[in-house]
């Protein structure tokens, strides 16, 4: 290797030990093994050392990533790399990099709002299909929403869905779907499990509600 990356390493190994040091060149190899990471803007695959040099910095405290690969002034990131702009097209080197340590979610919590497809109705529940064209207006920074549209199918408890079933009849008035959001692989869309349903018009006639 290259004298920088060589000492670099040399760093790693007398700040974090060893045994941690190997351990994470043996994740490194299993990545590589694996078809490797991009770098984060997905031009092109991390070397070797890159992959280890990445889990190194996904792995140590704070402090250690601190006096590990703190930088220079003169290495610091130029303008250019400052620039560069995280798309959907390029978003698979930050994804990947992003994916290296999963966080946990305690809660999910997603909201439809428009009109129901058809329902296919079942003795404990009934289904319908929604998808979405469009999307909101998005904070400056975020790329744009891909323009595929995404199909979401809901499943509804009977119960639920008889108190909202004669409302819908009124052409405008729009279904509310609150629920647990998971992806079905079959499907290749979102599968939404109702948690609480109400109509637009329902909810506007609610005690409290804005008009």
């Amino acid at each position: 290797s290259a004298p920088a990356p060589r000492r670099q390493i040399q760093r790693i190994v007398a700040l974090v030990g060893n045994a941690r040091a190997l351990s994470i060149a043996h994740e490194a190899l299993a990545v590589e093994a694996l078809g490797g990471l991009l770098v984060p803007d997905g031009s092109r695959r991390r070397t070797p050392g890159g992959v280890f040099f990445h889990l190194v910095k996904q792995q140590v405290t704070r402090r250690q990533h601190w006096l590990l690969f703190r930088r220079a002034p003169s290495q610091r990131r130029t303008a250019e790399e400052y620039a560069r702009v995280l798309t959907w097209a390029n978003r698979m080197g930050a994804v990947q990099e992003a994916q290296m340590q999963k966080g946990e979610v305690d809660d999910v919590k997603i909201t439809l709002v428009g009109r129901p497809g058809a329902v296919a109705v079942r003795k404990n529940c009934v289904l319908t299909a929604m998808r979405s064209t469009r999307g909101p207006s998005l904070p400056n920074g975020l790329p744009a929403i891909p323009t595929t549209p995404t199909t979401y199918t809901v499943y509804i408890a009977l119960k639920q869905w008889h108190t909202v079933a004669e409302a819908l009849a009124d052409p405008d008035d729009a279904l509310i779907v609150e629920g647990w959001a998971a992806f079905d692989p079959e499907l290749e869309g979102i599968a939404v499990f109702a948690t609480y349903v109400t109509t637009k018009l329902t909810k506007a006639k609610e005690p409290g509600a804005t008009q």
